[in-house]
């Protein structure tokens, strides 16, 4: 192993995952674990996708992937060498947490006798990073020896103590949510790591070890589209947005997504795609109306919330401004303002569709998921699209709603809340 070597950290147990398997007959791999890392997505295994990344990324060398105790051999077969793996030259079991397991993985380096130069660290349950993620965390790595992928807290973060009181909100403008894959000079990350083991010191990330040095870490701007499979829904989100990139990718599909923002190899250009993704999630409360979708529906229950409620063009909306790379809801429409209070959710998705226009993209598709355990969706969905459409000002476009029970997950199979996920489809505009 020579280069830079990407360790893929996959050896948790997932535990609030394990209801999700569906046993080794789905995909004909043999005593399959039941950890969440080795969920089947769309055939493969969930850390398969990860891992495939890193066999496709030039600017990797090699792979250690890091496994439960127990499941060293099981991987080595099953899906390192059935599934052609080619760059994973290691597999190691890791530890009880993950920056043991992360530990784990330098020693086995250390331990070789090849020389490694950078290390790039990515959970892998991530499956949805891209190859342009990975180059652009690993070119600031060699500039400032450590960076990490993130993305703008698209919320407000709050400190809460033990009693559930907050003590403290910080500024929202500073805060970044961080995700994966990092990159390290290798010696920095294995003297950070020997360094934490030294004082008990147990970080969040492995960038926090580095900055517990005194070490800079540099943040490279991510996608919301990154994201790590911890619950039920996460897989959800995940099978959508795959789905409809294997749309993409097809004959006649639209045409390869464009990654960047402005500027460069990865600007967009006439013709290029875009998916955004959009989720919220709303209490039911009595004493308000249902609005969802920009219908009312008759329902002894209603969305609570500072607009209208409506989850359904609240994930939209979501999907339209992350697709654009043009904020979110929130910062929009902020909860603070009470000259909104009560909107109207058409209004706000009139102007989230303004702003994407402004922006030199074009709506060609938008498809949603209501999780609601009640009232039945069916007789509403085709004037959820059509209010859709109408909001929108694009009386042809093409919009799915679709209505899934709550599949066991509490509060929604309780009817206690509605979950709703949206993806929404751009195509940039041609100059005309």
């Amino acid at each position: 192993m020579t280069g830079t070597v990407a360790v893929v950290v996959a050896a948790g147990q997932g535990r609030r995952m394990q209801d999700r398997w569906q046993g080794s007959a789905t995909m004909g791999f043999v005593s399959m674990p039941v950890a969440k890392q080795f969920l089947p997505v769309q055939g493969k295994p969930l850390v398969w996708w990860a891992l495939d990344v890193m066999e496709r990324a030039d600017v990797i060398d090699s792979v250690v992937l890091v496994v439960p105790e127990g499941n060293v051999e099981w991987v080595r077969g099953e899906i390192v060498e059935r599934l052609h793996l080619t760059k994973v030259h290691s597999v190691v079991a890791g530890g009880v947490t993950r920056q043991e397991s992360v530990f784990r993985a330098l020693q086995h380096l250390q331990a070789s006798s090849a020389s490694c130069d950078y290390v790039v660290v990515h959970d892998g349950v991530r499956p949805l990073v891209s190859e342009a993620e990975v180059a652009s965390v690993l070119d600031e790595a060699r500039r400032y020896g450590a960076a990490t992928l993130g993305v703008p807290a698209r919320e407000t973060i709050k400190v809460v103590d033990p009693k559930g009181l907050v003590v403290l909100t910080p500024q929202r403008d500073r805060l970044w949510s961080i995700q994966t894959p990092q990159a390290f000079r290798f010696r920095l990350l294995v003297e950070a790591h020997a360094m934490a083991r030294a004082r008990g010191y147990a970080g969040s990330d492995d960038c926090s070890l580095v900055e517990a040095l005194g070490e800079p870490v540099r943040v490279v701007a991510g996608s919301q589209a990154n994201i790590k499979v911890t619950c039920p829904e996460d897989l959800v989100m995940v099978e959508a947005l795959l789905a409809r990139r294997r749309e993409l990718e097809e004959p006649g599909g639209g045409g390869a997504m464009a990654t960047g923002d402005t500027g460069g190899p990865l600007a967009p250009v006439a013709g290029a795609v875009r998916v955004g993704l959009g989720f919220d999630v709303h209490p039911l409360v009595p004493g308000r109306p249902l609005r969802l979708g920009g219908v009312e529906i008759p329902f002894p229950l209603g969305l609570a919330g500072h607009s209208d409620g409506d989850a359904l063009l609240h994930a939209v909306i979501d999907g339209l401004l992350g697709a654009a790379n043009a904020g979110d809801i929130g910062s929009l429409f902020p909860d603070t303002d009470m000259s909104i209070a009560g909107i109207d959710s058409r209004e706000m998705l009139r102007e989230a569709g303004r702003l994407v226009a402004e922006r030199g993209w074009t709506v060609s598709f938008v498809d949603a998921v209501v999780v609601a355990a009640q009232p039945r969706l069916a007789p509403y969905r085709e004037a959820m699209a059509a209010a859709i459409r109408e909001s929108l000002g694009m009386p042809h476009l093409e919009v799915s709603v679709k209505g899934k029970s709550g599949q066991g997950l509490e509060p929604l199979e309780g009817g206690k809340a509605i979950a709703c996920l949206a993806t929404v489809t751009l195509v940039r505009q041609r100059p005309s």
